[in-house]
């Protein structure tokens, strides 16, 4: 075959297999599957510089940006997936540089739908409606690179173990001359020691070497050095690449506030009613960005129960969420003969141990920073992935499952946020009847301490650790310490349940935190935390705060903005008068100051955002 036919065969083979594989997708756990241009929502993203700070949780990123309406600016370019590799368009983060872009690097928290647009990008290339100036697309997640962790392989083999499509190319020139797109997904998944300093290096695609040196030489271009690449990445582990070899970098930003409402609005008749709710709730207003959130609210408030209208914290919410799935494996997977009370004990005591057994996976794959797990890490916390009646009947709601390479499973939850969740639910459960597992996490002095005591201990911990990665984590922890959500889970887990309630005591040390030299991102997770404890009198907490003089960087008052909006109510006094506060600061905060009655502000205040504060003083809507 000459190589003109050789070349569209391969085309028309890939294309084929990527419409098939691509078409349709399942979103969250839900079993029902939809294609995926109607699931798949126009993202906003951006070419961008922003920083990302390791202290912090990811989820707090999304306030180190400007707000929604001012996004785009002479620094930010709204952007197409379709457009990605787009020729002439300038990198305001990297050197711009001549010639096409061979390496996109696009960086997004978990969840926040940066696999869905790479599966967008590749299937309206396999469907022939863009880009078809590339030749081939080769998708190679990294959660199906680690399968492939031990021996070594040439690229060529590694390329035919994902794509037997390829296999007239092998032994022949051609896949070098080609015009190619290889997408590396999931950077932050990988299991691989990237080494761009002293590791091998690979030249020629039939040269064997291990799958990380094949990975490093692809990127640094010594291997397909015609190849475009483009990786994904949650944001701590961008820096696994060094920046020289990133021609341009992207960022996911998700939904904006218009994309939250047509979201809403295509899954509830009653959409107004549902909107009004979510405005309530903390999370909507921190995670309501992020595509698969917004799919847990909706499974949370289509349940049906009147409850879940009045949810507000993160707690609340994921407690609701796994109620009801715990519910949809009982009809799916229950047993039939309701008579039979012996087995339906069973079968609920099976429940409870296998809960426990999924919240322990939770909490060692938080503590390793993984959120893609195998069949190994699930049977390390006895899960036996195997056990088709108790597997599929509960933890098929709860886990993701999903087949990678020759059929093997790889599993996750459906959102980073819930294995934080379930960690937490790990954590208070061993604190109130197995003291002993959490030697590890907390030290060997744990045995004797008061219910309190032990509180703050992982407390103390959780904000020991420099990545941030169990702010959250540290939020549900608390919020698990309610009798109101401890009788929630009553069903499931019976023995989880504290035998004194500590949410003053607990507020009290929270607040000493503030007065210290914690960093900002932490302080304003702590407020979370208080939130979580005590949100009737939230407000009052970050007024509070706001009293003792801090010091608010751009990000915190985009923070503390977004605190004081959540109660809706009209603010007696905004004291802001002892708080150093840059201009660009203060105005995230000028709307505070409008639904204020009295605001407190210092000459250096009124000299940066003058006009801004005249402004709001004559609008009709002011409470000033």
């Amino acid at each position: 075959m000459d190589r003109e036919n050789m070349m569209k065969e391969v085309n028309d083979r890939l294309k084929s297999h990527l419409r098939y594989k691509l078409t349709w997708i399942n979103e969250g756990t839900s079993d029902g599957r939809s294609r995926l241009d109607h699931v798949y929502t126009r993202l906003y993203m951006t070419d961008r510089a922003s920083r990302f700070d390791l202290r912090s949780h990811e989820i707090l990123d999304h306030f180190k940006v400007s707000d929604q309406t001012g996004r785009i600016t002479g620094h930010c370019e709204r952007i197409d997936c379709l457009d990605i590799f787009t020729t002439g368009r300038k990198s305001f983060q990297l050197p711009v540089r001549d010639g096409p872009i061979r390496t996109v690097m696009t960086k997004g928290i978990a969840g926040i739908g940066k696999t869905f647009a790479v599966q967008f990008f590749a299937l309206n290339w396999a469907e022939g409606k863009s880009n078809q100036d590339i030749d081939l697309i080769l998708m190679l997640p990294f959660r199906e690179l680690n399968m492939l962790k031990q021996g070594e392989y040439s690229l060529m083999q590694l390329l035919l173990h994902f794509y037997p499509q390829l296999s007239p190319l092998e032994n022949t020139p051609h896949l070098a001359s080609m015009h190619l797109l290889v997408i590396l997904d999931g950077l932050d998944e990988s299991r691989f020691p990237l080494d761009f300093d002293g590791g091998g290096r690979v030249r020629d695609i039939d040269q064997k070497s291990t799958v990380d040196v094949l990975l490093t030489s692809l990127i640094r271009g010594s291997l397909l050095s015609n190849a475009r690449l483009w990786i994904t990445s949650r944001p701590a582990a961008v820096g696994q690449v060094p920046v020289h070899y990133i021609d341009q970098m992207t960022e996911v930003q998700g939904f904006t506030d218009q994309d939250k409402e047509i979201y809403f609005r295509k899954r509830f008749s009653s959409s107004p009613e549902v909107l009004s709710c979510l405005k309530g709730m903390v999370s909507f207003y921190f995670m309501g960005h992020i595509p698969i959130f917004c799919w847990i609210l909706a499974e949370v408030l289509k349940s049906g129960d009147e409850r879940s209208r009045t949810i507000r914290t993160m707690t609340e919410l994921y407690i609701h969420y796994l109620l009801i799935q715990t519910r949809r494996s009982e009809q799916k997977y229950g047993e039939k003969d309701s008579k039979n009370e012996a087995k339906e004990s069973l079968s609920r005591s099976q429940k409870a141990d296998m809960l426990l057994n999924l919240s322990r996976l939770a909490f060692e794959q938080l503590q390793k920073g993984n959120i893609i797990f195998y069949e190994k890490d699930l049977q390390e916390c006895g899960i036996d992935v195997n056990e088709a009646s108790v597997f599929c009947g509960f933890c098929s709601e709860i886990l993701k499952q999903e087949r990678g390479l020759y059929q093997q499973k790889m599993f996750s939850f459906v959102h980073l946020s819930f294995q934080e969740f379930l960690a937490a639910l790990h954590v208070f459960h061993c604190c109130a009847s197995n003291r002993s597992t959490l030697t590890s996490f907390l030290g060997e002095d744990i045995a004797d301490l008061s219910w309190l005591e032990l509180q703050k201990k992982v407390v103390d911990q959780a904000l020991q650790n420099k990545k941030g990665q169990f702010d959250l984590f540290l939020c549900f922890f608390l919020g698990l310490s309610l009798e109101f959500n401890q009788t929630m889970l009553q069903a499931l887990l019976p023995e989880t349940k504290s035998s004194t309630d500590t949410s003053e005591d607990m507020k009290t040390y929270l607040r000493i935190f503030h007065t210290g030299n914690l960093p900002a991102d932490r302080c304003m997770n702590l407020l979370l935390c208080q939130f979580e404890l005590n949100k009737a009198r939230f407000q009052e907490e970050v007024l509070n705060y706001l009293d003792t003089g801090a010091i608010l960087s751009p990000f915190s008052c985009a923070v503390l903005s977004t605190m004081l909006q959540i109660s809706g109510e009209v603010t007696e006094e905004l004291n802001l008068a002892n708080c150093l506060i840059s201009s660009e600061g203060l105005l995230k905060l000028l709307l505070n100051v409008k639904n204020s009655k009295k605001a407190l502000l210092s000459d250096q205040h009124l000299s940066s955002a003058d006009l801004a504060f005249i402004s709001i003083l004559q609008s009709a809507d002011s409470h000033l």
